[in-house]
């Protein structure tokens, strides 16, 4: 069983990888939905000043949490309704390299392909394509539950939300087709 958890962890994710890489850096998905701001050089130097250390920054704030008033916590209300809305992750020391954030991914990923290759060795399907379909299934659950309250409450573009979800369902599902394949004959052996 472990030498099967091993392997579908490993061809799973090594699958999912590939097909992500694939899916965000060869096609145009991930730049889709995309924006710029006008101004970029003004801009960087606006957030620099007025955002002092890295972190997620919601604009309008009021810290409900650390002490706003009713009256501030109305305002900002008032501001939300009136817009602009912005979330925005500032990085001040800037991005890691590539390499070690695709590094930092595909531990993710085999990571998710060890999680979704134990799911799927509690489950009683028998076909490749049932097992396969769990896995994408489990991952598209995944991606609903994370991605879709992003576009809920946080305004990300449908689009962006879609091409993720995309992404998880296609991903997963040929990496299902792996991690039941590799699996296949340790659950043969079992039964």
């Amino acid at each position: 069983m472990a030498s099967s958890l091993l392997k579908g962890g490993i061809c799973g994710g090594i699958t999912v990888f590939v097909w992500s890489s694939i899916w965000w850096m060869a096609l145009p998905f991930a730049e889709m939905n995309l924006r710029s701001f006008t101004g970029q050089d003004e801009f960087t130097r606006h957030i620099t000043e007025h955002a002092p250390e890295s972190g997620l920054y919601f604009l309008p704030y009021a810290d409900r949490f650390g002490g706003a008033t009713d009256a501030e916590l109305e305002e900002q209300q008032a501001k939300m309704a009136d817009g602009p809305i912005v979330l925005a992750v500032v990085q001040r020391e800037g991005m890691n390299s590539i390499g070690g954030s695709m590094a930092t991914q595909f531990v993710i990923m085999l990571l998710s392909a060890v999680m979704l290759t134990w799911l799927l060795m509690q489950s009683s399907f028998s076909s490749l394509w049932q097992r396969a379909g769990f896995v994408s299934f489990a991952a598209l659950a995944a991606g609903v539950m994370c991605r879709l309250p992003d576009w809920n409450w946080w305004g990300y573009p449908f689009g962006h939300v879609f091409c993720q979800i995309v992404d998880l369902g296609v991903g997963w599902f040929l990496a299902g087709l792996v991690i039941a394949r590799v699996t296949a004959a340790d659950r043969r052996t079992h039964s």
